[in-house]
């Protein structure tokens, strides 16, 4: 196993809008880093799927700093039922595609990923 990390930067158009994609990537989600820059601190929202599957990964909105995220999804047992506070890591396969709106007219951040790949 390898930890792969990915740089994003965002550069939104006029509207504050902007659609960014990671490298394809095949592997488990870590971590993710939203760094804001000059994104407008309080508005942001980001939104991340996974491109092949089209899977949520994380929704972050109002940005207003700095921060370090680890998406998890719920664990289910066979039957589909929840299992109480467990957690796993997020597949990924094909590129990482994030939203972003209301972030400012030209404004730039960057999103980092940490993904787990044999």
């Amino acid at each position: 196993m390898s930890i792969r990390h990915y740089t994003v930067p965002i550069l939104c158009d006029g509207a504050g809008a902007a659609t960014v994609y990671a490298t394809p990537v095949d592997g488990e989600l870590l971590m993710v880093r939203a760094i804001l820059g000059t994104l407008a601190s309080g508005a942001v929202d980001i939104v991340i799927t996974d491109t092949d599957s089209g899977a949520a990964i994380l929704t972050i909105s109002n940005l207003a700093a700095n921060t370090d995220y680890y998406p998890r999804g719920a664990a289910v047992n066979p039957a589909a039922a929840a299992i109480t506070n467990s957690f796993v890591k997020i597949p990924v396969s094909g590129s990482i595609k994030a939203v972003v709106a209301q972030g400012g007219a030209a404004g730039a951040g960057t999103l980092h990923y940490w993904v787990e790949q044999e």
